[in-house]
């Protein structure tokens, strides 16, 4: 069942969050947004901004990166993935927005891409309001987040408006062929992933029958 799945998905990933007390700032807010399935109006997107401790008080940050989590499109939040949003502002010196965008299948494509759209978009225009437009923004996520933050940018690509100045990608889905080298040598779960989970990912993403 999808609740107990997700139950020990967040506690497969909790040894991945232990980070070290008063080593980050971390805020939660929430980024104002229309109603749809499964969100009443009013509720908002749900999103977490972290700071690495070495790099509050700078004159200027190093940019934004915004981040997109992993978990097939099922699974996942901005605390399962805290650790990876924290080490990513250690490395990089930037300050790091995640948000919990629509999981699916309550939520099926194009619910959770849109969501990241409008949060790209809200977090922009709130910086060129603030007169913060200078610092560089980028876009990232890992596994089904890389495959959005790519989606993301062709999107806003296609729209006209201004793109991230760089993309980070990590081990990214981004095909449904299941035919490919890497499907025929890891495929069969040896590596913990399968190419029959990967259906079973697609296929709740793909609940609302809103193309491929």
């Amino acid at each position: 069942p999808l609740d107990l799945a997700r139950r020990q998905f967040e506690a497969i990933n909790a040894r991945w969050n232990r980070l070290e007390p008063g080593q980050h700032q971390i805020d939660a807010f929430s980024i104002p947004a229309p109603p749809r399935d499964g969100r009443a109006a009013g509720e908002g997107i749900a999103a977490l901004r972290v700071e690495a401790s070495t790099a509050k008080g700078r004159a200027q940050t190093a940019g934004t990166i915004f981040f997109l989590h992993g978990g097939g499109w099922v699974f996942g939040n901005v605390r399962t993935h805290l650790g990876a949003m924290a080490r990513l502002a250690e490395h990089s010196g930037c300050v790091v927005v995640g948000i919990d965008y629509g999981l699916a299948p309550e939520a099926p494509f194009p619910h959770g891409l849109n969501d990241c759209l409008w949060a790209w978009r809200w977090l922009r225009s709130q910086t060129t309001t603030n007169g913060e437009d200078d610092a560089p923004w980028f876009i990232a996520g890992d596994s089904a987040g890389a495959n959005l933050a790519l989606s993301t940018v062709i999107e806003l690509r296609e729209a006209g408006e201004a793109l991230p100045d760089a993309a980070l990608l990590f081990y990214g889905v981004y095909g449904a062929d299941h035919s490919t080298p890497s499907h025929r040598r890891c495929g069969d779960g040896s590596f913990g992933l399968s190419s029959a989970k990967m259906a079973w990912y697609r296929k709740h993403y793909l609940a609302g029958g809103r193309g491929h």
